[in-house]
């Protein structure tokens, strides 16, 4: 059935990682027609690179920044959206240890 975004678990969450870690978060959605994806760091967009790779498998938003440091520290926000509508999903990310 089409419709709008949705999001299984749409409330902001708070995530931590270890410096040189790889940042991993996933999103798990449902959508019909497929989605556009948009993801913002501290309401910057963010671009795609060898650090950063946005992928969607399988009704799952998958964002991965490789070995984390305290500049990553801040709100990444992901939204999801189509023809019908959008959803958005928050994650407020700590990064802990030396840099």
């Amino acid at each position: 059935m089409q419709g709008a975004p949705i999001i299984e678990k749409p409330e902001s969450e708070s995530v931590n990682f270890e410096t040189h870690e790889n940042l991993l978060l996933n999103i798990p959605y449902k959508a019909v027609p497929e989605p556009i994806v948009e993801c913002f760091f501290n309401n910057e967009p963010l671009v795609v690179g060898t650090k950063l790779k946005l992928e969607i498998i399988n009704d799952m938003v998958q964002f991965c920044k490789r070995k984390a440091n305290k500049n990553d520290i801040g709100e990444y926000t992901f939204k999801i959206s189509n023809e019908f509508g959008e959803a958005t999903k928050i994650f407020t990310v700590n990064v802990k240890g030396k840099s």
